[in-house]
């Protein structure tokens, strides 16, 4: 099962709250081989869908062709260089399960939150550290 390309990253303690990752570890928990796919965005630099598409092929030919063993997933989080590169590396990465920095403000009946993603902290060589480097990022996340 292929789940995405989600708009967006879906790096670190995104994997808890994400559609696109839900649905591949909604897959795994059947006994499907899933992977989730996401593009990190920067605000204001458009994505190429098709450079995009053309990037995860390799990765996906990988992945497809390895056992993954019961009870996990994989989760690919493509980077968002400032320059087109026509080949970027994929790297390994556990989840950084570092929180994100946000404030919290009343709006109406509701509550507001906001915070910079590029800005979080991020644990070296963790999924967020190496998207946010210019890799792809390949983490095996347990049901």
């Amino acid at each position: 099962v292929l789940s995405g390309i989600n708009h967006g990253g879906n790096l670190g303690v995104d994997v808890y709250e994400s559609g696109t990752v839900a649905a591949a570890r909604e897959a795994a928990i059947h006994g499907c081989k899933a992977v989730a796919l996401s593009h990190y965005t920067v605000k204001g630099r458009s994505v190429d869908w098709p450079l995009a598409a053309e990037r995860l092929r390799p990765v996906l030919d990988n992945l497809l062709n390895e056992t993954l063993e019961a009870g996990y997933f994989l989760n690919v989080n493509l980077p968002h260089p400032e320059h087109n590169r026509t080949c970027l590396e994929t790297k390994h990465a556990l989840v950084d399960t570092s929180p994100h920095k946000t404030t919290f403000s009343q709006t109406g009946d509701g509550f507001l939150y906001t915070g910079i993603y590029q800005e979080r902290w991020r644990q070296p060589d963790s999924d967020v550290d190496l998207c946010f480097k210019g890799h792809i990022s390949l983490s095996k996340i347990a049901v």
